[in-house]
């Protein structure tokens, strides 16, 4: 289990928002914007998450286009290898839930199984980290989704609020953000070209990455 760090910081001149999000090589859930800060011209944010503390997540989003926004409704703590397995249901008067949450028997994937009783493009049904959700999909009757745990980090810039669904990721101006052996603190710059560089912290950034009154 590791706790991640990433700094960013905005050099670009122009006000926008901080987006971390995730990606994975399967494209049975559509990536969210993740993580999602709001900075100004030269200012620097600070975003930690522990990449073991994943959740399954629902929200009541029945139509998925270009500016919507997951709030999930209810969120099920679970881990690649303890709890990777559940069950959404739809029970009487409309209720949604999780249930039936075990070990499932692919350790680091998790798996969702989507019961008879939901209803089509009624809900919205995911994974999260931290608390806040990084894949969804609408719900979809008698589909069973097998999702690995091992996802990549992506940074991106512009008026894209938290939980929001991103549409044409491979065109998405991004830059992946990768954590090397043993490290866990790394810094994400947006240049005044808009372009990304990625490093890893320089001493002044390290020293106010240790105090608690900059972040």
């Amino acid at each position: 289990m590791a706790k991640l760090r990433l700094i960013l910081l905005n050099k670009s001149g122009t006000p926008g928002n901080m987006v971390v999000y995730q990606r994975s090589d399967k494209d049975t859930l559509m990536p969210l914007a993740w993580l999602s800060q709001p900075t100004w011209p030269g200012a620097m944010v600070q975003m930690d998450w522990d990449d073991r503390d994943w959740a399954f997540v629902w929200a009541g989003v029945s139509h998925i286009q270009p500016g919507t926004v997951f709030l999930a409704a209810q969120v099920t703590p679970a881990t690649p290898t303890e709890g990777n397995q559940i069950e959404f249901l739809a029970g009487p008067g409309g209720m949604y839930e999780f249930a039936n949450q075990k070990n499932g028997a692919i350790p680091e994937y998790f798996v969702l199984i989507e019961t008879p009783s939901v209803p089509l493009n009624s809900v919205s049904v995911g994974l999260g980290m931290n608390g806040k959700a990084t894949f969804a999909a609408l719900a979809r009757p008698n589909r069973r989704t097998l999702f690995g745990a091992r996802t990549s980090y992506w940074v991106t810039f512009g008026d894209i609020a938290e939980g929001e669904f991103l549409f044409d990721v491979p065109t998405l101006p991004s830059a992946r953000v990768e954590f090397p052996p043993g490290v866990t603190t790394m810094v994400a710059q947006l240049n005044a070209d808009f372009s990304w560089t990625i490093s890893q912290p320089s001493l002044a950034e390290a020293e106010a990455d240790a105090d608690p009154a900059a972040s």
